[in-house]
């Protein structure tokens, strides 16, 4: 198993995974965090990026099926997706192949 890294800040609500753009880590959403205050946050580092393992492969099935085991590892229901750029190509992936992981999308520049 692979060793993907995250940033977990505690709240209430759905809770939301926010996932980051090519050579970006999950600090890219630093200054969007405070706006989000009292929500519930995930921001993992996609493999290859930040604190995660690089693994073997790094094509978008490779990143959606990481953050699908994520969720289930965090046993999150049903979150709120947030991605920006490749970020937004995950979460569609994501969405399409895991769709009952997955409560809502939001994709950004993608």
């Amino acid at each position: 198993d692979l060793d993907i890294a995250y940033v977990e800040i505690a709240g209430a609500g759905p809770p939301l995974l926010l996932i980051h753009g090519f050579t970006d880590t999950s600090r890219s959403f630093s200054l969007l965090a405070p706006h989000l205050a009292g929500r519930r946050l995930i921001m993992p580092d996609l493999r290859g990026h930040g604190a995660s393992q690089a693994g073997d492969g790094c094509r978008v099935a490779d990143f959606a099926e990481d953050i699908a085991g994520l969720i289930r590892h965090l046993r999150l229901d049903r979150p709120v997706v947030v991605g920006h750029s490749l970020g937004g190509m995950v979460a569609i992936a994501l969405a399409a192949w895991h769709p009952g992981l997955v409560g809502g999308l939001v994709v950004l520049a993608s």
